[in-house]
């Protein structure tokens, strides 16, 4: 139900930009299309040159028609061959410049925008990817901007129609007048329609696009969790579910085939009027004397190409119209506001480790506070814990404090060594901050690429670190030792072997402060203690913000914070709330000492 939400309010946000982005969309590619410039005029040269060579064949029959049959000549025959070859190769030398010169810009147009939705996707606050599931940001990413690139194409192509249009109208006219003008009264008719069609093609597009970002939503989730679904059983809801979004994406793609499909009988039906009209009035001008038989026949073949470019220039539009569907879901991405810790601010000094959490209040909605006016302070070298039931709002602290989660935040704000961090830049910050958190994600390549990710530290010093922690046995120990390849997220690794892994990733950092959201919540009690007597070593110097479902974990804490619905309750050490018997001894006296 929520997803079917999701996709009407997605699908109601883009009819209601509809109107106001089209032009936005238009020009935000530009800059694009003047990258490729060069290919691009190449491109629109050979175009002009393949319509015009198209739109002189039937000159040409006329004039082998009236020339050779009436008065046959060797020297005209020659002549119109000549013609003829002249015109082959025109045609086919400009339509391989064209379509080399088009595809070429498509393709590096098409690379361009991958890598800038790319960038900017990695860039984005964390609640953006809370908002945006990663089905549909991938739909955006691959499909939408496949569609887009086709505009450079589309552009050109339209131009050379037109061009080929405006040829083959005064060519009819020099040919007679009377004819041409009676023959072009249709134009005004599909252009009444192309109209009226337009006004609801643009919507049924948006709503293909929509629904297949919805499939391709459902398809991530359900592979992502394929053991977990299996595991409960869910496989025929699943299905279900799938199998109804699958029909609705079906239901609208259907309907915009229909629609883009009716404008072809429409053409057709033209062509067949136009065409029986000059055969009518062109043969009783022929009869009267009015009018030559290759004049005729120059005519009759002019309606078809006349019609040719209408038709294309009506599917450019249609076709149009999917790409800047796409285009408006591309740029709603590329013209989100980026977090404020990636402008242009400057850069955070080596810190020491002071936190200060002055005021802080968060809302996801703008509505239902998680946070509510929370200070806090930690010197340095110092640690806080977190803790509290689900939903009390710490994890929510803790990236607040990572800087990662600051839209949202509507009072106070979070100072590492009095210094505001909203006010320097987020690389400067982060490189500073390590964040270990509960279901750590490894990434393609080895062992060592992994502890390593994002330093230039060496082999040397990881091997220091992993026997701090005490897994460099274990990891020697794995088939390949430290080139083992992972498999997706380390799948062909153990959970508490990740966890570890993630640990010593974030260690080699030699982090000024250290944020463990959850970090212990999968790791058995005799792997807990290993890492615990390493963490007291590494984190002596270093201030450190620590959640954990096991209470016991975080006895030795300078501070502890109970938090509940967003406020702090409880604040102490462990000695302290224990002999206080408030919420936090509840909590550590039940369930064997394992918080919410």
């Amino acid at each position: 139900m929520n997803k079917i939400k999701k996709d009407k309010d997605e699908m109601v946000s883009n009819k209601v930009s509809e109107n106001s982005s089209k032009k936005s969309v238009v020009k935000q590619i530009l800059p694009y299309l003047k990258k490729e410039w060069k290919l691009l005029a190449m491109a629109l040269f050979a175009m002009l040159i393949f319509s015009s060579s198209k739109a002189a064949i039937p000159l040409i029959i006329k004039f082998a028609i009236d020339q050779f049959v009436n008065v046959p000549q060797q020297n005209s025959l020659i002549l119109i061959s000549l013609g003829f070859i002249t015109l082959a190769i025109a045609h086919a030398g400009s339509f391989y410049l064209m379509e080399f010169s088009l595809l070429s810009s498509a393709q590096k147009i098409l690379y361009q925008l991958r890598q800038d939705l790319f960038d900017h996707i990695q860039k984005l606050p964390v609640n953006f990817f809370s908002k945006n599931s990663v089905g549909r940001l991938m739909s955006r990413v691959l499909g939408d901007t496949d569609e887009l690139q086709t505009l450079s194409d589309i552009s050109i192509h339209m131009i050379g129609d037109i061009m080929m249009l405006i040829w083959i109208i005064i060519s009819m006219l020099s040919l007679n007048v009377s004819l041409g003008s009676i023959l072009l009264l249709t134009i005004p008719v599909i252009t009444i329609y192309m109209i009226l069609w337009k006004r609801k093609a643009t919507l049924k597009f948006l709503q293909a696009r929509s629904t297949i970002s919805a499939v391709n939503a459902d398809l991530n989730v359900n592979i992502s969790s394929v053991r977990d679904i299996q595991a409960m059983n869910r496989q025929n809801l699943n299905i279900r579910a799938f199998d109804q979004l699958n029909q609705d994406n079906k239901k609208a793609a259907l309907t915009a085939i229909l629609m883009a499909a009716s404008i072809g009988p429409v053409v057709t039906g033209l062509t067949g009027i136009a065409l029986v009209m000059a055969i009518l009035l062109g043969g009783h001008l022929v009869v009267t004397g009015q009018m030559t038989i290759g004049t005729l026949i120059a005519s009759v073949l002019y309606i078809q190409l006349l019609f040719d470019p209408i038709g294309k220039i009506i599917s450019h539009i249609a076709q149009f119209q999917k790409s800047m569907a796409s285009g408006e879901r591309i740029f709603q991405i590329l013209n989100y506001k980026k977090d404020i810790i990636y402008k242009e601010a400057k850069e955070m000094p080596k810190i020491k480790g002071d936190v200060t959490i002055e005021d802080i209040s968060f809302s996801y909605d703008n509505k239902t506070h998680v946070l509510n006016h929370v200070n806090l302070s930690i010197q340095a070298g110092e640690t806080l814990a977190l803790v509290g039931p689900t939903g009390s709002g710490k994890s929510t602290l803790a990236q607040i404090i990572a800087h990662t989660q600051e839209e949202g935040v509507t009072s106070g704000c979070i100072k590492l060594d009095g210094n505001k961090i909203s006010e320097f830049n987020q690389r400067s910050i982060t490189k500073q901050i390590a964040v270990i958190p509960q279901s750590p994600f490894l990434f393609s390549g080895s062992v060592m690429d992994n502890i390593k990710f994002n330093t230039n530290i060496t082999d040397e010093y990881v091997y220091k670190i992993t026997q701090y922690l005490g897994i460099h046995e274990i990891i020697q120990n794995l088939q390949h030792g430290y080139d083992t390849i992972m498999s997706e997220n380390g799948n062909n690794l153990s959970i508490g072997q990740r966890q570890l892994i993630s640990f010593a990733r974030a260690l080699v950092r030699d982090p000024s402060l250290i944020i463990m959201d959850e970090a212990t919540a999968h790791i058995d009690s005799k792997t807990e203690i290993m890492i615990q007597q390493a963490l007291n070593k590494l984190l002596s110097n270093r201030t450190s913000v620590i959640i954990a479902h096991r209470l016991s974990t975080i006895k030795d804490a300078n501070q502890i914070a109970v938090l509940d619905h967003g406020n702090i309750i409880e604040l102490g050490n462990h000695k302290n709330l224990i002999e206080t018997n408030g919420k936090y001894a509840e909590m550590y006296q039940s369930n064997g000492s394992v918080a919410a």
